[in-house]
């Protein structure tokens, strides 16, 4: 964790205020990791969705109401089509990603038009290329794509079929690279990745399969993480 430890102290942050912030980050990533692989086995078969719990409990901090969309609007840098934004790749994991991306921008819409704490507000920013490539040599090119609040990201990095998503201290001064991730053994948040199966091309996170249909509850989730960091 020595990377993210020097981005936190960066920050001014305190020996114990990062402490906290690393135990809080390894938190989320155990918390997702289990909650995602629960989320996706109940995608294979409806019939294994448990009955609701009768009281509310710890596990059930993700379900929130929703949200007016109806106000805000991201910067025009974020508000671009989907062909727009995929014009001129062929890259279908950057296309999967640009998926998400949209579903990001309505929640990112909803989220800012009630809040009112500008440090929380959440931006956008689409994939882009920026000259990594991973493995650093002769490896694959590296796209990279943010949501983020004015101190906290959520970053994807896409290579070749893999897409490595982190949750990380945000500064608009610097760039975050995947290689120094790697380098430093940061563990993400979640991969995911595509290959051709039997109905074409098919998207896994972990070992599991993720359809189209689901982006929206995974983005939502992803945005619960990000405003949970913000927020610690």
């Amino acid at each position: 964790m020595g990377f993210i430890d020097n981005l936190l102290k960066k920050k001014s942050k305190s020996h114990d205020d990062v402490s906290y912030s690393l135990n809080m980050l390894d938190k989320l990533k155990e918390n997702r990791g289990a909650e995602t692989g629960k989320y996706l086995s109940l995608m294979v078969d409806p019939r294994r969705i448990p009955p609701p719990s009768e009281e509310p409990t710890i596990e059930d901090v993700d379900q929130r109401e929703q949200e007016d969309s109806s106000v805000y609007t991201p910067p025009m840098d974020s508000i671009i089509s989907e062909e727009a934004a995929l014009a001129g790749t062929a890259n279908p994991t950057e296309v999967g990603i640009n998926n998400f991306f949209d579903e990001f921008v309505t929640l990112a819409r909803s989220h800012n038009d009630t809040q009112s704490d500008k440090d929380l507000k959440v931006s956008v920013q689409r994939p882009s290329y920026r000259g990594e490539t991973f493995p650093p040599n002769d490896g694959f090119p590296v796209f990279s794509a943010c949501i983020h609040t004015a101190h906290w990201g959520v970053y994807f990095f896409g290579h070749g079929a893999t897409t490595d998503v982190y949750i990380l201290p945000y500064e608009i001064e610097s760039t975050v690279s995947l290689n120094e991730l790697k380098s430093d053994g940061t563990a993400p948040l979640l991969t995911a990745t595509t290959k051709f199966g039997q109905s074409g091309r098919e998207w896994y996170i972990g070992d599991r399969p993720f359809y189209k249909e689901n982006i929206p509850d995974l983005a939502e989730h992803l945005i619960s993480d990000l405003l949970h960091a913000a927020k610690h």
